[in-house]
């Protein structure tokens, strides 16, 4: 351990990193997942089945496979870093003047309704897999507690993180190793490579 590293997304990174390994996810894919678009948990199953939409993944959307141990970790960041990301950012109030931001109002398994930030605004239906990188980051749920991402993956800040953010957690993790003498190099496409 390095004295100076805080590690307050320590549950994150090791989801994420779990989560390229066990299913060979890219970078894009896994980096714009849902919350909503993770498999339901099964504990009788060792592997779950998901899908990555046409517009993140490289060439057409796809079904793929993520290891139960993987899903779990998802499930504890969820509840942990993310949940406490969410929070401070509801209390700084980050999400009540976003510009841009659109609200899930209904969903089905392919499909969601949303609209503007206005209560006024007219509910359009969207194809879960034409919504791009971009489209993705600015979906917002209201829950008991407020507004939060629809995004799976937040930065500190509790707004999504860009799928491209991931290089360079982990060439910080990598230059950490380094600097402590740990022989360890690692970026995010190495797992995809490992998965297969």
């Amino acid at each position: 351990r390095e004295s100076s590293w805080r590690g307050r997304n320590d549950g994150r990174n090791l989801a994420f990193a779990d989560l390229l390994w066990s299913s060979g996810l890219r970078l894009r894919e896994a980096g714009t997942l849902l919350v909503s678009e993770l498999p339901q948990p099964d504990t009788n199953a060792r592997y779950l089945r998901a899908r990555v939409g046409d517009a993140v993944a490289k060439g057409r959307g796809r079904d793929f496979w993520m290891a139960a141990d993987a899903r779990r970790e998802l499930e504890a960041y969820v509840a942990s870093t993310r949940a406490a990301a969410v929070s401070r950012a509801r209390r700084e109030g980050r999400y009540q003047d976003l510009p841009g931001k659109l609200l899930v109002v209904g969903r089905d398994r392919t499909r969601l309704q949303v609209r503007g930030s206005a209560a006024d605004d007219p509910v359009t239906t969207v194809t879960l897999g034409q919504l791009d990188a971009r489209d993705r980051a600015r979906l917002f749920i209201e829950g008991p507690d407020g507004l939060e991402p629809a995004m799976l993956f937040l930065g500190e800040s509790g707004l999504p993180m860009h799928y491209e953010s991931w290089e360079a957690v982990f060439a910080g993790a990598s230059h950490r190793c380094t600097r402590l003498g740990v022989p360890v190099s690692c970026y995010p496409h190495m797992l995809r490579h490992s998965f297969a």
